[in-house]
């Protein structure tokens, strides 16, 4: 037995030397592209100088030299014909960084590594963060990518992650006030952007040894709401993608259930619950988009009928028995899904049944009573 898992810990040693090889071989290949690029620039500049020192058929030769300039920004920026090569580098390293920190102990290494971590914390302490996402696609897809190394970095157990959640949370630091922005920039900026900030502003609320300004939880608690109940009816933006819905509903199940923030101020009471009843009437039909819906406005009220103001709001709007009655009309889809078994791709649909989670929050309204 000992052999053998000396022999697995060697399997797995060498699986990291491998990951780490590889990153350093996208390091090595983005700093050799970025000094050609640096070479080519300096070369440019010395031929704009020698150029300016020539008075005759300067304006003729303007028009060439403005289109060499273009090419040469072009290629500097990594938007060429070549689709960014620079660009796509940083991103390949940084995927192979997320795969990295599904495991704890290479979290821990990634933050000790010199000079690495504050390479992955630059984008979102940036005092100039909003604007150049806003100015550049490329940029937005290279904070992305932080943003989910970020993401499991402060999502791993231990001592480390929890002082990293701390020092993003400082008030010195704009941090916080970044992610929050992102999540106000419409359709500015990208769905993955967003999802990714939510994320790690989730994580940070969900820290009992963090104390985020009751300001701050409750606007984000307030965004989170906008996103998930504009998933129907007329007050739908077109800027909130089924992706952030569906994440803004997650996110809420995991807030409400931790008591971030006064739910009763939060949400809006009654004026919530009465919202979620109209989302299930509304989507009381056999269809897996409908069924999801549901289920989420399942799982939010079973993290919140806990509350006794809350239980007396559900049970004054009879949500139990709009979710029994949708329950009744997806079973026959329910069984389906299970029957076929790849769901379409929605394994997490499935389960649990609607009627599980009816019967969850009929036993917590019973112990609410």
């Amino acid at each position: 037995m000992q052999e053998v898992g000396e022999k697995l810990q060697l399997e797995e040693l060498k699986e990291k030397e491998q990951y780490m090889r590889k990153l350093m071989q996208v390091e090595e290949r983005s700093r050799q592209k970025r000094m050609e690029m640096e070479e080519r620039h300096r070369k440019r500049q010395r031929r704009m100088i020698t150029e300016e020192r020539y008075q005759q058929g300067r304006i003729e030769k303007q028009d060439d030299d403005d289109v060499h300039r273009q090419e040469e920004l072009d290629r500097f920026s990594g938007d060429d014909r070549e689709g960014g090569t620079c660009n796509q580098l940083i991103l390949q390293g940084l995927t192979i960084l997320e795969r990295l920190a599904l495991d704890h102990n290479n979290c821990m290494d990634i933050c000790s590594a010199p000079g690495l971590l504050p390479k992955i914390m630059a984008p979102i302490y940036s005092n100039t963060s909003i604007q150049d996402i806003g100015n550049s696609g490329a940029w937005a897809d290279v904070v992305s990518g932080f943003f989910k190394v970020l993401h499991r970095l402060i999502c791993a157990p231990g001592e480390t992650s929890r002082s990293l959640r701390l020092e993003i949370s400082s008030s010195d630091k704009p941090a916080v006030s970044n992610l929050q922005m992102i999540l106000d920039q419409g359709n500015r900026t990208s769905q993955e952007l967003k999802i990714e900030a939510m994320k790690i502003l989730t994580e940070l609320a969900l820290d009992p040894s963090i104390e985020l300004p009751e300001k701050t939880a409750e606007t984000f608690i307030k965004k989170q709401i906008e996103a998930f109940l504009a998933a129907e009816g007329e007050q739908a933006p077109a800027t909130v993608s089924k992706p952030i819905k569906a994440m803004a509903g997650r996110t809420l199940v995991l807030l409400s259930s931790n008591n971030v923030v006064d739910q009763e101020k939060a949400l809006g009471g009654e004026a919530f619950v009465l919202k979620h009843k109209t989302i299930i009437d509304d989507n009381c039909q056999s269809t897996a988009d409908s069924m999801r819906i549901v289920k989420l406005c399942g799982h939010i009220a079973a993290s919140m009928i806990q509350s006794q103001q809350y239980a007396e709001h559900f049970r004054n709007k009879e949500f139990v028995q709009s979710l029994s009655k949708a329950s009744k009309v997806m079973s026959s889809l329910e069984s389906y899904m299970m029957f076929v078994g790849t769901d379409f791709g929605l394994k997490k649909t499935v389960r649990p049944l609607l009627s599980e989670v009816v019967s969850e929050l009929e036993q917590k309204a019973l112990q609410s009573a």
